[in-house]
């Protein structure tokens, strides 16, 4: 568990779920409690020629009206995230200690 945030949305607790090497599975539950909760699922799978195959997934729920919002313009922006996913993923699998 760790927080992040205290800015516009405030602080987000983050919680993790699952985490699973046999299944490729990382999960979150994300709270901000003036705004929304949100699960966020992290699939891996490997695909031919060494590379890896990244699904990431967020379901996020408003919990006040206010926050509805927010949660739109998530919902619209969502695929512009994936840059930031893919960065992050592809420098963790390059650093990480092989087993």
């Amino acid at each position: 568990m760790f927080t992040t945030g205290g800015g516009e949305h405030g602080k987000s607790v983050w919680i993790l779920v699952e985490y699973s090497e046999e299944r490729n599975t990382v999960r979150y539950a994300v709270v901000s409690p003036e705004e929304s909760t949100t699960e966020i699922r992290v699939q891996l799978a490997p695909v031919p020629g060494g590379r890896t195959k990244v699904v990431v997934t967020e379901r996020r729920t408003s919990l006040q009206p206010s926050a509805d919002a927010s949660i739109t313009h998530f919902e619209q922006h969502f695929p512009d995230q994936a840059g930031h996913w893919q960065e992050a993923i592809e420098g963790y699998l390059l650093h990480r200690p092989h087993r």
